[in-house]
């Protein structure tokens, strides 16, 4: 099995010494990781194995109660031994539950070769609740299996809930036939990836529906934050087996949660390696590889104008696995083209405007999951890595400070909302000129699409002004996001309103964003 290098230098050595390794990378100096060649699609395998009524009498209860159907009351629940149809390389488990006072049903899942000998319990981690998802179940991380045939799950439940339905899903993202390859032109690819969709092998088709229509729409909202994540699963997955790691994720975000598609933006492997996540635009000249402003699922009610990036690996438990500096190193690699791109000061933090309308106080600009919602992501080791993570990105990007707002002068502090359709932005001097563009979109609560408003080109991106002024007025607004973006060639500066609140749609919750 390959395994990456080991350094025999400090953590913060070493994140202090990337900014020069990426200097000496583009001065010629060091030579470049060698890049990927194009793979085949691969479909990967899935199969459902859906356990209720009747399978919960087979197993065994320690306290817990069958009634109706569905497991009861305060205890343990043990599976019987669930058998796959095909080897398989990752378990995702996913049920339907009524929470004891919020507190939802813990799982532990282990897997077997001959249904003999097993795998130690291991407890994922929740990949998304029932708000994220068309089914209304909640998701467990994948658990990677070395092409085991049998699994079993234990369940321990709080006084009051209730489980009536648990789902094995059984994928095997190695083994699978060749899937129909779309062909599309596709733009060179950023240095920050390594592996583009067709490079790890995506299979285009779980994008589409039946009728050929996307089952999640793209949509385009500026980057204002770059989160980190974890998947969860395995760590001690070989080189070559990095790029199956991707598919079954995509695989399960897309197929079994329902979503359409991967729901990272970027993911990195323990070697060093980078993967082009979710689907972004398609222009004229071709596909582009890693769109930024695209807006993926990879923290709920935070989608709209972040960018999620995905270490392949379970940095929680157990406690003592550290991040290797390989992956540190192209984690950096994808968080400064994000931020360049961007202009986003690492070192600030900022009231950031959620997807429903709501305010997530003084989110930092480079952050963890866990700092945007109740979750155990990206892990302990690595969330205890960012502040050094956002003082290495400073020392790469190595940009002016930002223009400075004058306070109030956009109706109020950055995170307000106001029912007025005029908004006026002032700045302090500081350059002879200054680029700006007022970001404008609407979203009802039951939609997923956006109306851009203003800001935007043909093609979604950005659509800067100039002007020599210090002071910039807006009238005849419609309700919606705004967002005024400011630079003077350094630092982007950035002020959010929200006018007039969301409109309720008068339907459902959408999943997922």
């Amino acid at each position: 099995m390959s395994t990456p290098s080991s350094r025999g230098i400090s953590r913060r050595a070493f994140l202090a010494s990337a900014a020069t390794l990426a200097a000496a990378v583009a001065a010629g100096g060091i030579a470049p990781p060698v890049r990927a060649q194009p793979g085949r699609a691969v479909r990967t395998l899935v199969h459902d194995e859906v356990q209720e009524g009747a399978a919960f009498g087979r197993g065994r209860r320690l306290g817990a109660e069958l009634r109706s159907g569905a497991l009861r009351g305060e205890g343990v629940f043990e599976s019987e031994v669930i058998a796959s149809p095909f080897p398989f390389t990752h378990l995702g488990l996913h049920w339907r539950a009524r929470a004891a006072g919020g507190q939802p049903a813990a799982f532990d899942a282990r897997t077997s070769a001959d249904g003999t000998v097993w795998s130690e319990w291991r407890s994922p981690h929740i990949e998304a609740g029932p708000d994220e998802t068309p089914s209304a179940e909640t998701y467990a991380s994948l658990v990677g299996a070395p092409r085991h045939r049998f699994a079993q799950y234990r369940t321990f439940l709080a006084a009051g809930a209730e489980i009536d339905r648990v789902t094995a899903t059984f994928l095997n993202s190695r083994d699978g036939p060749d899937a129909e390859v779309i062909a599309l032109a596709t733009l060179p690819k950023p240095a920050a990836i390594d592996f583009s969709r067709a490079d790890w092998g995506c299979d285009e088709g779980l994008r589409f529906d039946r009728r050929g229509r996307e089952v999640w729409p793209r949509m385009f909202v500026p980057v204002k934050k770059l989160v980190v994540h974890h998947t969860a699963g395995r760590n001690d997955y070989a080189a070559e087996e990095a790029a199956a790691e991707v598919r079954a994720v995509y695989t399960y975000h897309a197929v079994t949660l329902g979503w359409g598609d991967i729901g990272y933006s970027a993911l990195v492997d323990r070697f060093g390696r980078s993967y082009e996540g979710r689907y972004g635009r398609e222009l004229s000249a071709g596909r582009e590889v890693f769109s930024l402003d695209v807006v993926a699922g990879h923290a709920y009610a935070h989608n709209y104008g972040s960018t999620g990036v995905s270490l392949i690996g379970n940095f929680e438990e157990p406690v003592n696995v550290q991040i290797a500096d390989p992956m540190v190193r192209r984690l950096l690699d994808v968080l400064e083209y994000a931020g360049r791109m961007r202009q986003l000061d690492p070192r600030v933090s900022s009231d950031f405007l959620l997807s429903d309308g709501t305010w997530k106080r003084g989110l930092a600009n480079v952050c963890g999951h866990r700092d945007c919602l109740s979750t155990l992501c990206p892990g302990q080791n690595v969330y205890d890595l960012l502040p050094e993570i956002r003082a290495a990105l400073h020392e790469r990007l190595s940009m002016a400070a930002s223009p400075a707002f004058v306070a109030g002068a956009e109706g109020g502090p950055d995170g307000t909302q106001q029912s007025s359709g005029s908004l006026t932005y002032r700045w302090q001097p500081s350059a002879a000129t200054y680029d700006y563009y007022l970001e404008g979109w609407y979203k009802s609560s039951n939609s997923e699409a956006i109306g851009y408003l203003s800001g935007f080109d043909a093609d979604r991106y950005p659509a800067w002004r100039t002007t020599s002024a210090t002071q910039v007025s807006f009238s005849g607004l419609k309700d919606g996001h705004y967002t005024l973006h400011l630079r003077t060639g350094g630092y982007q500066a950035d002020r959010t309103v929200l006018l007039g609140g969301v409109s309720p749609g008068g339907g459902k919750k959408p999943p997922r964003r």
